[in-house]
């Protein structure tokens, strides 16, 4: 971890430096980018294809109980970030439009993922 100064305006930015394995790139990258609202949306679609996503990469998984989930099988080899979308069945966004909720889209109806299980996906996850 670093910190940089932009400009003379006394603006800090932190910076954060991670090594990753080349088989973790696609993930690492898709952790990396956008917002982190945007990351934990796409973390509970995954889950609820029975996957759990991470910046390690992307796996079979299965929810245990209410927050554990148990990894059921090796990494997934991806080599894009579009191929965890693919996977996951949803619409690949570049990471300057990785904002929220609203930019998780199904491939299968072109709408927010989320519109159409809005019931299943706040019982499955206990939010409300």
């Amino acid at each position: 971890m670093g910190l940089c100064r932009l400009g003379g305006a006394g603006m800090h930015r932190r910076i954060d430096l991670r090594c990753f394995e080349e088989r973790e790139e696609a993930a690492a990258l898709l952790h990396c980018t956008g917002s982190g609202i945007f990351n934990r949306q796409v973390q509970r679609v995954a889950l609820a294809l029975d996957f759990q996503l991470s910046e390690k990469g992307l796996c079979r998984a299965s929810k245990q109980h209410q927050d554990n989930v148990m990894k059921t099988s090796e990494y997934l080899p991806m080599r894009t970030e579009a191929d965890i979308f693919d996977a996951l069945g949803l619409v690949y966004v570049e990471p300057r439009d990785r904002n929220g909720r609203a930019d998780v889209i199904s491939k299968a109806t072109g709408r927010c993922w989320f519109e159409k299980r809005r019931g299943k996906a706040k019982r499955h996850h206990g939010e409300h």
